[in-house]
């Protein structure tokens, strides 16, 4: 999800993708783009530190980079490069053989990913949504639940608003 949050994550980035088959891509300028990231509900404030005391450092680690702590209203802003070619291929967050994932739709405005994953640290299930609403401006939301060993769910979800800064982005990589 990280990384699906950092692209227009314009969302679970679109910085480190995979190509989806069939997918129509989203009529947004290629070039620098600042993103902003409004936690609205957060997974991380809801395991408890007992719990995470008894991960193993490699679950840790994977818990942290996947879902790093965050308190709910935390504004996050930065910026990313999106290339031409990204947005011929289609995006997906980074390529996780445990997970499935769904194209919900696929149109030049909406794009709309289901991605189910049972994994180290529990069952996720992760929808992203995004909306371009010009070809300089997407919003979109990454919304989703993890259920631990334990049984319980924690949920999460993520406001993301993103507007075009300009074409050249040689200070920035892509992604």
């Amino acid at each position: 999800m990280t990384r699906a949050l950092r692209l227009l994550t314009l969302g679970v980035s679109i910085g480190a993708c995979i190509a989806v088959s069939g997918a129509t891509p989203l009529n947004i300028r290629p070039g620098l783009w600042e993103v902003v990231r409004i936690t609205e509900q957060s997974a991380a404030t809801q395991i408890s530190p007992e719990r995470v005391g008894t991960l193993t450092p490699e679950q840790r680690k994977e818990l942290e980079e996947t879902f790093p702590e965050r308190v709910p209203g935390r504004r996050e802003v930065h910026q990313t490069c999106i290339t031409s070619e990204q947005l011929s291929l289609g995006f997906l967050p980074e390529d996780n053989p445990e997970c499935k994932r769904t194209t919900l739709e696929s149109t030049d405005t909406t794009f709309a990913v289901r991605m189910e994953c049972l994994d180290s640290l529990g069952a996720r299930t992760t929808e992203l949504h995004l909306k371009a609403m010009q070809n300089d401006t997407v919003n979109g939301d990454v919304e989703g639940n993890i259920k631990g060993a334990s049984g319980k769910v924690a949920h999460f979800k993520v406001a993301i608003t993103a507007r075009w800064l300009q074409e050249d982005c040689k200070k920035h990589e892509p992604g």
